[in-house]
This record gives structure tokens, sequence and C-alpha cells, in this order.
């Protein structure tokens, strides 16, 4: 054995024990010196790699969404169509306020916003709810309105603090107003907030940048007509998703202005005849049948339900006994009174009954057989009436009397034939069709 093989250390005579075999160091560490490089090797090989495919094969990919983070497209709210009467009085309008919006994906913690937002413009829970119902249905990069009517001192409170609130814009937008408020109310309904359950069944692209949906009256029945068509704005946007550079624009499209047959005059005309009290007031074309005038009293401003009215004040609408929330003109349901007559003089005409044929009116009649005494409006009776008197006094008991005679059976189809009894086909949503009872209605409903 060669002396530099092996170098030991005599504890005894009898057995020694080597300190250091420098061969076998040698090796080991050449061998873990080469298992190290040709892991270097295999990972730089696989860094190269990697660069390579991120580099060259999938540069369009991630070019696209590099641009992505940076463009952006804006939706741009349609104007929505007015709304005149035949002589081109403005009923339905649009004006401009000033509204509180936020993107929620440039908001990193949107408690904290919304809690320091706050203290700065008054920003109610009824606000911040009905924001987080929203956000939840819509796309994060969108525009979601959190305070809508700023005044201005609102508006410059946070002009000046803009730069602490990142996602949050003042945007100047036009708000439906209505300048005649309670006096077309009924019949041109008003626009509301989108709610999630309108989110359900629209279409979402065509309501992108606006927040309002037609929800009663002309306003709900001509949404489609009336509401136009988004545009978009492709943008360019810094880190801190503020827009540097405008790219590209697609105009919106306005909705149409809608005319009414309804004049203004005869509208405040007949509203100031019911002078507050219940009741309704149709007044009709007679040659073409276009709706004139159409008052349902008492009324109430729709301006209050634009951006909410609250439930302090939709309580006070719903609970008062005279029911101003109730279209009369359409949804009423009334005796006809004397408006009957003429047709059940016609429908005598008919049926045999003579228009020379004499009724004596003693100012009370009583059915076969009964002794329950209905009573005519004129308490001493009108005499011995023809046809021809009955109408022009309006003798109740000589149609009672001619009523009997034809039957309820004919009296209720002839009814029929005159739009007694089936909706008129107004184009209002929410008609009720009234009621012409007859002898099965009167089986059915009270057994009898």
């Amino acid at each position: 054995m060669g002396f530099c093989a092996t170098v030991f250390r005599e504890l005894d005579p009898v057995n020694r024990v080597p300190i250091k075999d420098y061969l076998n160091e040698t090796q080991l560490i050449q061998r873990r010196l080469l298992v190290s490089a040709l892991i270097l090797a295999l990972l730089s090989g696989l860094l190269l790699y990697r660069l390579w495919f991120l580099q060259v094969h999938d540069y369009e990919r991630y070019t696209t969404l590099s641009k992505n983070n940076r463009i952006r497209l804006l939706p741009i709210p349609p104007v929505r169509g007015r709304i005149f009467d035949r002589v081109g009085h403005v009923l339905a309008q649009n004006v401009t306020v000033f509204n509180l919006e936020v993107v929620p994906d440039q908001v990193k913690d949107m408690s904290r916003l919304l809690d320091q937002l706050s203290q700065v413009v008054k920003i109610s829970q009824r606000d911040i709810d009905r924001f987080t119902r929203l956000t939840a249905h819509r796309p994060g990069f969108e525009s979601q309105t959190l305070r809508t009517n700023l005044n201005a001192q609102e508006a410059a409170r946070f002009a000046v603090n803009r730069q602490r609130f990142q996602g949050v814009e003042l945007r100047a937008r036009l708000q439906r107003s209505y300048p005649y408020k309670d006096l077309f109310a009924h019949l041109l309904g008003y626009v509301g907030k989108i709610s999630v359950k309108d989110l359900q069944r629209i279409d979402k692209s065509l309501y992108s940048g606006t927040d309002y949906i037609g929800k009663s009256g002309i306003e709900a029945r001509y949404e489609k007509q009336l509401l136009g068509q988004p545009g978009f704005e492709q943008v360019e946007t810094n880190a801190y998703g503020r827009v540097v550079r405008h790219l590209s624009r697609k105009l919106p499209v306005a909705g149409d202005d809608l005319y009414l047959a309804l004049d203004v005059g005869l509208q405040q005309i007949a509203t100031s005849a019911l002078a507050g009290r219940r009741g309704a007031v149709v007044a009709v074309d007679p040659a073409n049948g276009a709706v004139l005038a159409m008052v349902t009293s008492p009324s109430y401003d729709p301006n209050l339900f634009v951006n909410g009215i609250g439930e302090a004040g939709f309580a006070a609408l719903r609970n008062n006994p005279d029911r101003p929330l109730i279209d009369r003109t359409i949804q009423g349901r009334y005796a006809p009174g004397s408006t009957i007559k003429p047709i059940i003089g016609v429908l005598g005409q008919e049926n045999g009954w003579s228009k020379d044929k004499v009724v004596f009116c003693p100012g009370y009649f009583r059915l076969p057989g009964k002794l329950h005494k209905y009573r005519d409006w004129k308490r001493g009776g009108h005499g011995a009436v023809s046809l021809e008197a009955a109408i022009t006094q309006s003798c109740d008991v000589y149609f009672y009397t001619l009523a009997v005679a034809l039957g309820i059976q004919k009296i209720h189809d002839f009814m029929l034939q005159f739009g007694l009894g089936v909706r008129t086909g107004i184009d209002l949503n929410g008609e009720s069709s009234g009621l012409v009872p007859d002898p099965a209605w009167k089986r059915r409903v009270q057994g009898k």
C-alpha cells in the first residue's frame, strides 16, 4: 500500500485507524459536481425552453392578453326617446344630473372604499344595497351607479377628494323627468332603477351603461322603442385604471320619440273637474277612437319613482285610503249607470219591443212576486212614457221593465257586442276586462 493512499494514526501497535481517504473523497466531490452541473444544465434548458415558448410560440396570445389589460370597452348609454302630446308639449324628457359611479374591477377593497367615500358624500344603506345587488349581476369592468343626483356641494366635495378614490368617477347623466308631474302619472307611468328581477328577463347588452327601465304605463309598454341602442368607446387605461387615450368609438342610437293623441289642455280640464275626488275621466274622439284625455284621481308624482321612492314614501301612497296608485280608467270596475239605457232600448227594438209601447212609472219597480222596491231617480215617477220619453227623461222604471222582458242571457250576449266585459285593447299594460254577469256566473259565484 502506497504512502500517499492512506495515512494512519497509531493508537496502539496492533490496531491502526485511517485518518483520511483523499482519493475516495476526491471522487465523491467530482461525482457531486457532475450531478449538480447536469441538474443546472437541465434547469437552464427548461428555463430557456419556457422563455422561447412564451416569447415565440405564445407571442400572439400574450400580446392580446397584455392589450386587454390596458384596453377597455366603455359603454355609452343611448338617449331615451321623449314623449309628447298631440300638439308637441313635452310630457316626458331627459335632464342632466350628476351621478357617482364605481368600476368594481378597479377597487381593491370595496368595503373600505364605501366607508371612506360616505365620509365625503352622503351614501345611504339603501344606495349601498342596490349597488351591491347590481354589481353581483353585471360585469366588473362596467361602471355601476352608486349614488344619483348629487347636488352642487356634494359634487364639489368629491371633486376635491377625487384622487383618493381609485375606480370612482363623477359623471353627468341624463335622468328622466316628468314636467307635468301628477297630471299624466298613470298614463305615462315612470322609469325606475333596473332591479335584479328585471335583469333576469332583459337582454343585458341592450342596457349597457344605463340603470333605468320603463316600469309602468307608456314607459313600460313602449320600452323597446324608447330605449335606443347603446354605443361603446374603446379606451387605453394606465395602471390606475384612468383613461389615457381614446382609441375608437361607436355612437349610440337614440330611442324613438313618441307622439300621443292626448291633449294637455283637455287633460287639465278633466283633472280640474274631478277636483281631487276619487274618479276617472276618459275623453275619446268619436271619429277615430283616439283617446284625448285620460284622468285618474287622485294621482301621484312619477318623479318620485325615478331614483326610488323609498319605503316610507311608498307606504304612504300604498296605505292612502283613496288609493292613488290604482289606475281607475283601466283597472276599476264600475256599474255603467244610465249609459246602458240606449243599449237596452236597441236590444228591445231588435226583439220586437215597440218604440211606441207605453210603460207607467210610479217611481219604483217590483220584480214579479217580490215586495222589494227598486226606486227610480225621480221619487214621484215619470208617469206614462214611451221609449223616446224614457231615454229623454232617463226613466229607470221603463228600462227595468224592458230588461226583465228581454231576460239576462240576451242582455249579456248583446252587451258583449258593444265591447262591455272585454278589454278595449288600449296600448297600456294591466287593463281589466270588466264583468258582464250571466246566469252561469250567478250559479258559479252565488250558487243560485
